[in-house]
């Protein structure tokens, strides 16, 4: 078994790509210092599907892309971890965030609003008419998915002063857009 403390850079990116690589190895790679070893890690169909739940926040559009991806989308589509991959990846298709918007599920909802690919039509929705994520509408605390989407660059100016009036956390996500209104 490769020894990861020794191992040069090389030979540990060469593991992570090689299909014949053992799941464990993946495993330990998985967490290795160089982030093109865990990158390749991702790309690996022998990863174990843990692991790649875990990389997937870091290297979304490589989960979708892991073949291992197409089988457990046509196994599972109801799989939260396939929707997950899914809200992350900046590769996926309006219809397919459209339809994931309709989801009753915040950290999907959080991980679409905070996807770059996502167009400013589905922002609004979120922040206009977001799903019943709570049992009591009225006392529904939305901030989380209200700060992905004040974050996300193509939220519009517009939009970002709707956002203003939620205060808080909200506000401090709003700062962090480039696209910021000046608000008095």
């Amino acid at each position: 078994m490769l020894d990861l403390n020794t191992a040069e850079l090389s030979v540990r990116k060469a593991a992570a790509a090689d299909a014949a690589s053992p799941a464990e190895l993946l495993t330990q790679l998985s967490h290795d210092s160089d982030s093109e070893v865990r990158q390749a890690v991702t790309d690996n169909p022998n990863t174990p599907t843990e692991v790649l739940l875990q990389l997937g926040k870091e290297f979304p559009d490589e989960v979708v892309a892991n073949p291992i991806f197409n089988i457990m989308l046509l196994e599972d589509l109801e799989n939260r971890f396939v929707r997950l991959s899914l809200a992350r990846s900046s590769t996926i298709p309006e219809s397919a965030l459209l339809q994931l918007s309709d989801l009753d599920d915040e950290e999907i909802l959080c991980a679409i609003a905070a996807n770059s690919a996502t167009p400013l039509s589905i922002l609004e929705k979120l922040v206009h008419h977001p799903p019943q994520l709570y049992e009591e509408p009225e006392s529904s605390d939305y901030d989380r998915l209200f700060a992905s989407v004040a974050k996300n660059p193509n939220t519009s100016v517009e939009l970002l002063t709707e956002l203003v009036e939620h205060g808080g956390h909200v506000c401090y996500a709003i700062a962090e857009n480039p696209k910021r209104p000046f608000i008095k």
